[in-house]
C-alpha cells in the first residue's frame, strides 16, 4: 500500500484532523506526530488524542461529538 508520509506535498493545504487513541499500541500518537512533522507548509495537520480509546475500541460512542469538533 502507499505510505501517506511519502505524499505530504500532495496533501499540504488540505484541512486535516487526525484522531489518535491514547491507548493505541498499533498507531500511537508519536506516529501521527511524525507524519505531521513531514509537512512543510503551515498550517500543518492537527493531531487530537482521545483519552480512553485504543486502536479499535472507545470510538463508537464518541465519534459524533469528535466529528462535530473537527471543523469550525
Amino acid at each position: 500500500s502507499l505510505n501517506p508520509a511519502n505524499r505530504t506535498e500532495q496533501l499540504e493545504g488540505l484541512p486535516q484532523v487526525h484522531w489518535v487513541g491514547a491507548q493505541d499500541d498499533n498507531v500511537p500518537e508519536s506516529v501521527a506526530q511524525g507524519f505531521v512533522r513531514r509537512f512543510r507548509a503551515s498550517p500543518r495537520p492537527e493531531v487530537r488524542v482521545v483519552p480512553q480509546a485504543t486502536h479499535a475500541t472507545g470510538w463508537v460512542t464518541q465519534w459524533g461529538s469528535l466529528y462535530a469538533r473537527s471543523w469550525p
